[in-house]
């Protein structure tokens, strides 16, 4: 029995290792990648998923800055290892969110705009692996869906601008579904918090609008290390 068990554990060390090296091969292509979408985008193009699918092509074309993008691809790594540590077969998840919000990230910085095409299989991925089940975590992105569709309706109607983009309260709703309604807005608290920080230190100030993606993203990773119990499920009690 002692011979399965340690081919077993062989097979699941390398399956990781392999998985390590397309994580950090994708984590080195994601800057050339949002610099590519980003140019399509603003060159006309429709964005939907065939040209999300034809960014990746050109990145690989483009190549890569090595300083910058190798980086970016360790510093990856080492937040996917420790998710791995930390929480064991759900850190496998929380490394392709963490990846997702990357690409997200840069993707948002570069042309202002969040994919439906990775927002929206965020959302489904997060019904899927999160403990609490599907139905509740569906129900707990619809929540949030609503509850920020309102707030923007709201402040659009007073201010006679959006105070949300489309993208931004797909994203929130999609991370309610990984965490929870509570600990969805306790996200958006922190996001919001950073966008007034960015604000303040910005030579435009609040003067133009600015991309909230990396905002979510950067407070999705410091919730993550506040809270190391991420199956809190208290919000379906609701």
């Amino acid at each position: 029995m002692q011979l399965p068990d340690q081919l077993w554990r062989s097979v699941v060390m390398l399956l990781l290792a392999l998985a390590g090296l397309l994580y950090g091969y994708l984590g080195l292509h994601v800057i050339p990648w949002a610099q590519a979408y980003s140019g399509q985008i603003q060159s006309g193009a429709r964005a939907n998923a065939a040209i999300l699918m034809r960014a990746v092509l050109m990145a690989r074309a483009n190549g890569t800055q090595l300083p910058r993008d190798l980086v970016l691809a360790i510093v990856m790594l080492i937040l996917a290892a420790f998710w791995i540590r930390l929480f064991g077969t759900y850190g496998l998840a929380l490394a392709l969110l963490s990846l997702i919000l990357v690409i997200l990230a840069c993707i948002d910085g570069a042309c202002r705009l969040l994919p439906d095409a990775l927002t929206w299989p965020l959302l489904l991925i997060g019904c899927v692996c999160t403990p609490a089940g599907f139905w509740p975590a569906l129900q707990a992105a619809g929540l949030m869906y609503l509850l920020l569709s309102g707030a923007n309706l709201a402040y659009t109607c007073w201010r006679h601008k959006p105070g949300f983009g489309g993208g931004d309260v797909k994203l929130m709703t999609a991370l309610a579904a990984w965490f929870g309604l509570l600990s969805g807005l306790r996200i958006l608290w922190l996001a919001a918090l950073l966008g007034l920080a960015w604000c303040l230190f910005s030579r435009h100030g609040y003067s133009r609008p600015y991309a909230f993606g990396p905002c979510i993203a950067l407070a999705v990773l410091l919730y993550l290390f506040e809270y190391t119990n991420v199956y809190d499920l208290s919000m379906f009690e609701i």
